[in-house]
């Protein structure tokens, strides 16, 4: 799943004030701390380890875990504001990552 990288580049992006700069641009991508994504949390500002999530500099890697799009729910206010929502089904690779429902045949 890339979805996470559609996340990310809006999140740099909206820290970026030129975006012809592409030294602001790379400082932007390794102040990247989200504690909240699709794929968890993306921290280019931890310390540079191996092993780890942030093993070299300028990349991070994320849980591997199986997601689907199915109908998507109502908010609260009874206003439905996208059509589908993104469930995590499988997350074998990642079990910190709770299972949001079953895999459902595509209709």
């Amino acid at each position: 799943m890339h979805y996470f990288c559609f996340e990310w580049a809006v999140d740099v992006l909206k820290r970026v004030s030129n975006l012809d700069d592409k030294e602001e641009i790379v400082k932007a991508i390794q102040s990247t701390n989200m504690k909240d994504s699709v794929a968890g949390p993306i921290d280019f500002t931890a310390p540079v380890q191996k092993g780890t999530a942030h093993p070299v500099l300028n990349v991070v890697s994320t849980p591997l875990f199986e997601g689907q799009w199915v109908k998507g729910s109502q908010q609260p206010w009874s206003v439905k504001v996208w059509p589908y929502d993104l469930k995590v089904v499988i997350n074998t690779a990642a079990s910190d990552v709770p299972v949001q429902g079953p895999v459902e045949p595509l209709r």
